[in-house]
């Protein structure tokens, strides 16, 4: 399982930022949630592996 960042190094709101970010985010939790974790944090971790390899390019393209 590839390391995640850790929570104290996430950007909560970060002016740095930009909106293809906030694109990519929305896209990912949309993903990531759209069936409920209910196992532990090693299924979510997984949602959210599985949820970006399948994360197309275009989606980052259509935000630029």
């Amino acid at each position: 399982m590839p390391d995640l960042i850790p929570p104290t190094l996430w950007p909560p709101n970060s002016p740095d930022l930009n909106p293809v970010d906030y694109k990519v985010w929305a896209v990912m939790k949309e993903r990531v949630y759209k069936t409920k974790i209910v196992i532990n944090v090693d299924e979510l971790c997984d949602c959210i592996i599985n949820a970006w390899e399948e994360l197309d390019q275009r989606v980052i393209d259509a935000t630029v």
